[in-house]
């Protein structure tokens, strides 16, 4: 399953056992190089992360992980932008009152292998999500600043 190389390419993220941790991954990720699709775990997690850190976001705001999950992402740091708030690691970007909701997962491998084992995958998304989703969601990879990314775009 070409998902297990998602996870260990994002493990360098994390310091800790890959195997161990491509594991615990599998589940959270399942389904992100497909449509987009997100579990309830990913979603909970997310909605948590935009309560938090979003502009008008409540700092004490709990985040919605268990503490495994909490040890393989490690530390969160946010940094304003000029339209949105970004979430690292697992980068996250939620728009200051203006729609943006972007997704991604960072890879430290060249783009090229990431769009091999994802393409596929991405175009078959892409399908989808114009045919059940409002317009505009997409999926995609893009490398910049030497940093190749999986990302979904909800934004309207």
């Amino acid at each position: 399953m070409h998902f297990v190389v998602l996870v260990a390419a994002a493990m360098s993220l994390v310091a800790l056992d890959a195997s161990r941790a491509a594991t615990s991954l599998d589940g959270f990720l399942a389904g992100v190089d497909m449509a987009c699709a997100a579990n309830r775990d990913f979603k909970a997690f997310s909605e948590s992360l935009n309560a938090r850190y979003n502009e008008s976001g409540n700092r004490a705001a709990p985040l919605a992980m268990s503490k495994e999950m909490a040890a393989l992402l490690g530390t969160i740091h946010t940094e304003k932008k000029d339209e949105y708030v970004e979430v690292s690691g697992l980068q996250f970007a939620f728009g200051i009152e203006n729609g943006i909701y972007v997704y991604s997962i960072v890879f430290n491998e060249p783009a090229a292998k990431v769009h091999k084992v994802f393409d596929k995958a991405i175009a078959a998304g892409n399908k989808k999500l114009k045919r059940e989703v409002e317009a505009g969601a997409a999926t995609g990879i893009k490398a910049e600043n030497g940093e190749t990314q999986l990302y979904c775009d909800w934004s309207n």
